[in-house]
């Protein structure tokens, strides 16, 4: 499953962008304004574009709306002349087109040498933040039963957050919540419920049961090799 991996990857490197710093106050008008920059939504909606489930189901006529206030992973600092230090943003993406409607995700992240980056998240409504995600993929990728063989195509399709429990379990920072990743290889979908359990110590993720996972074959199978 090369785009899975490929995403795997990509999330691993920007693990060390979300790693929490010391807390300074927001520059409202520096934030505004950051917001606010047609290059940036430009930016973010071009990276949307490069989603996997995107680029596997091509749509010229789609159109693209970015969330005009983005959910905070780490709060965005600024230097003295109002230039991006540090932060990192998700901006959902509502994707409109040849009779889909599609959620995608963009984290936007300042580098090391202070600039701006952009990168797709998986698409969907999950409350996974990009590290659970990168956790989750390979359990999702197991519980669906590995790669499809003789397939090089393998992408999460969707992700779709079910509910959240009602208690928390003794010192976790949130209750438990249930998923439902959706996952595509040459020949079919498969919907795997995804579990995530936080506890005093971080996040446990659990998938199936396995009664409840879902095969559904594709009409038109995607093609077989990539690489030919």
């Amino acid at each position: 499953m090369i785009d899975i991996l490929a995403h795997a990857i990509a999330l691993a490197a920007l693990l060390a962008v979300l790693v929490p710093g010391v807390a300074c106050a927001d520059d409202t008008a520096a934030m505004a304004k950051f917001l606010g920059d047609p290059d940036l939504r430009q930016a973010v909606i071009n990276s949307a574009s490069r989603t996997a489930v995107v680029a596997r189901n091509p749509c010229a006529g789609a159109t693209h709306r970015a969330a005009l206030t983005p959910l905070v992973y780490k709060p965005m600092t600024f230097d003295d002349a109002g230039a991006p230090a540090s932060g990192a943003l998700k901006f959902p993406v509502k994707q409109e087109g040849c009779g889909t409607e599609r959620m995608l995700n963009v984290i936007v992240f300042v580098q090391a040498d202070r600039k701006v980056g952009t990168a797709s998240l998986l698409p969907g409504t999950r409350h996974a933040d990009p590290m659970l995600q990168r956790d989750a993929i390979r359990y999702a990728v197991a519980a669906a039963g590995g790669p499809e063989a003789g397939c090089r195509v393998g992408f999460v399709a969707d992700t779709r957050f079910v509910d959240r429990e009602s208690v928390t379990a003794p010192g976790a920072k949130a209750p438990a919540w249930h998923e439902v990743w959706t996952l595509q290889t040459c020949t079919k979908r498969i919907e795997v419920p995804v579990q995530f359990i936080p506890d005093a110590t971080g996040t446990t993720v659990a998938t199936g049961p396995g009664t409840a996972i879902r095969v559904i074959p594709l009409n038109t199978p995607q093609e077989q090799d990539i690489s030919k």
